[in-house]
């Protein structure tokens, strides 16, 4: 069962839309890649995939625009507009994002575990690595990790 949530992120300056799948589990922010949106995941598969362990109550799948690596792909700006977007794309994970799972998972100190692949990756990697306390695991998969490309 998919869900849909949007709003406007005072952060990003932009409406944003995050994705949900399975009803409980351990939460798991899948980032999309470059050019994805919150339902890239269910597009190519991988929420079919995985669909045993959200049916089974084992995981529950959150997902988010790729606000950040879209402005990247797509040269908005410059480098110091690219990264500034890229610091508010991780704080709007950080205050909104995740208070959004634990509110929906009714678990106010709930660890979320990150998901990504190519930019995904790197955003899976950096938010975990930046907020240890709140993201516990990360699964990189065939990341990006050097922005300048």
């Amino acid at each position: 069962m998919k869900t849909v949530g949007k709003w406007r992120s005072e952060r990003l300056g932009r409406d944003v839309t995050m994705a949900r799948w399975g009803t409980f589990g351990q939460p798991v922010l899948l980032f999309a890649t470059a050019g994805g949106d919150a339902e890239e995941g269910e597009r190519m598969h991988l929420v079919r995939a995985v669909s045993p362990l959200v049916d089974s109550g084992k995981i529950k799948i959150y997902s988010v625009d790729s606000v950040a690596g879209a402005a990247l792909l797509a040269r908005e700006g410059d480098a110091r507009h690219q990264m500034w977007l890229q610091n508010q794309f991780q704080q709007y994970v950080r205050h909104e994002v995740v208070p959004a799972i634990r509110t929906d998972c009714k678990t106010p100190e709930a660890e979320v575990w990150t998901a990504g692949a190519s930019i995904g990756a790197f955003h899976a990697v950096s938010v975990l690595c930046r907020w240890p306390d709140v993201f516990a695991r990360a699964c990189a998969m065939s990341g990006t990790y050097d922005l300048r490309r």
